[in-house]
């Protein structure tokens, strides 16, 4: 299929400028330190303000819930090469990726807001004490995440540099 493509759009100029280039890869660089941020500080601060058990309680109800967080982000993803390859009908692929993350994400979602304390339950009564409510509000959270993933997979098909460091900056702040 890669030849095919290629002899399709041989004649479109694919060339970049390089301030272009250069300003895209330092702000999503920027987004990138800003996502880390906001997934690695977090259980580190717990860790030096409530101690070692407080952190388990947390990272682990925070590790299960992140998996929603990690498909929402990948399927965004496919969302940005749709919008830069088909840019004519960007309006119809943002509400198609938007309908089937959230197919996808809800009943996930759902499931583990409701499954939390089963879950935790299997490795102690005092997980389920304390991350039930964590793994919930996480999971929760993941649906509006939604509208953050594709917001960036938007801004990053329009070259929306600052959008995308704006969103990831808040989040990490937040």
């Amino acid at each position: 299929l890669i030849p095919q493509h290629v002899a399709t759009n041989a004649q479109e100029n694919l060339a970049i400028p390089l301030r272009q280039l250069t300003k895209y890869v330092a702000g999503n660089y920027a987004a990138a330190i800003f996502a880390n941020m906001a997934s690695t500080l977090l259980p580190l601060i717990i860790t030096q303000v409530q101690g070692a058990e407080a952190t388990a309680h947390f990272y682990l109800a925070w590790t299960i819930a992140s998996s929603l967080q990690i498909m929402v982000s990948n399927m965004a993803t496919s969302l940005t090469v749709e919008a830069i390859v088909d840019a004519q009908y960007i309006g119809a692929s943002r509400r198609k990726a938007m309908v089937g993350i959230l197919r996808l994400v809800l009943p996930a979602a759902a499931l583990l807001i409701v499954a939390a304390p089963a879950i935790l339950r299997v490795v102690g009564s005092s997980y389920v004490e304390d991350g039930v409510p964590l793994m919930q509000l996480l999971a929760l959270s993941a649906i509006a995440n939604v509208y953050n993933a594709v917001y960036i997979s938007m801004a990053r098909a329009n070259n929306r540099v600052r959008g995308i460091v704006g969103v990831y900056g808040a989040n990490a702040i937040m």
